[in-house]
């Protein structure tokens, strides 16, 4: 049992499903089914009762879980405490998708500024997961945030970051507030604001629709998250964002959320670096870094916005 055991127990108690966790950990089911049958034939209870299609937590589960979180806020902790003692140096090269610079940079610049000045941080953004993570084994970066990380783990560390709800939005220029819950073939009605073809968003996107409407939608594609926002904020069309993004636009009403049904999945985050690299103290620094960002907004948004597995 390790810290990677009891992170995989707090999120298979938060998805209550196993597929749902094999995607945010970035592993497979048998993994995960592994990790939480070791546990609990170490521990002699059982956590979790299958079922069809998820789980349900035990009562020792629930115990079990609760201090599991303690465990990790504690390991966290002393962690940072020990990694500020020795101050970090050189240039870091690190590749960020446009709703994490706007969500965690300023908390990361702010905690470098002040616990690491020796160390110069190169920020390059980009809308496009895939590409980021692309950039790791050409040594155009040295770490990167990413929606969609490498799915061999051979010569990569993965560490998951955040997740973030995601929601249709609007201008109510386009579409009165209402508390009606739109089906995909109603939605599939107004112009649709998508993410660029090829990445993971566009085709979240394109499920959504294939899952309920026999309509095709009309769809603008954009590859800027800024100008699908700005869009959308001009009454052009309804797109996908990031609730904590938009949190701005909702208190001034230039955007409000179109409820449907289905919900739209959550975009989980992760931290990506190649391993055994020369830079990776620093990518290590900076992807605890994040973790300590996406930590902190948890306190300053309401809950399910942003969520880290020991932010509960």
């Amino acid at each position: 049992m390790n810290i990677r055991f009891l992170e995989t127990v707090i999120w298979l108690a938060h998805d209550r499903n196993f597929r749902v966790t094999s995607e945010r950990l970035h592993m497979t089911q048998p993994a995960i089914s592994s990790r939480i049958q070791m546990i609990e034939q170490e521990l002699g209870v059982r956590l979790f009762e299958r079922q069809a299609r998820e789980v349900t937590v035990t009562p020792a589960g629930e115990a079990f879980v609760a201090e599991a979180r303690e465990i990790i806020r504690r390991y966290d902790a002393m962690m940072n405490r020990h990694r500020r003692s020795a101050e970090l140096g050189g240039v870091v090269r690190f590749g960020v998708p446009s709703s994490m610079a706007h969500l965690l940079l300023p908390e990361i610049t702010r905690t470098l500024r002040e616990h690491h000045p020796s160390v110069r941080l190169e920020v390059l953004t980009d809308d496009t997961s895939d590409k980021l993570t692309r950039l790791l084994p050409e040594k155009r970066i040295d770490i990167c945030l990413t929606a969609h990380p490498p799915a061999s783990h051979a010569n990569f560390e993965v560490v998951p970051i955040c997740t973030l709800a995601m929601v249709w939005a609007a201008s109510p220029t386009l579409v009165q507030p209402s508390s009606d819950h739109y089906t995909p073939r109603e939605l599939s009605r107004l112009p649709i604001i998508s993410y660029a073809p090829g990445t993971l968003n566009a085709k979240r996107v394109a499920d959504f629709f294939g899952s309920g409407s026999t309509d095709t939608p009309h769809l603008i594609t954009s590859n800027s998250l800024a100008t699908s926002m700005h869009m959308a904020q001009n009454g052009i069309g309804v797109t996908m964002l990031p609730l904590a993004l938009i949190q701005t636009q909702l208190a001034d009403g230039s955007l409000h959320v179109l409820h449907t049904h289905p919900s739209f999945p959550p975009t989980a985050y992760s931290a990506v670096w190649m391993a055994d690299s020369e830079a990776e103290t620093n990518a290590r620094a900076i992807a605890e870094l994040s973790r300590q960002a996406a930590r902190k907004l948890t306190t300053q948004f309401p809950a399910d916005v942003v969520f880290i597995a020991d932010a509960e």
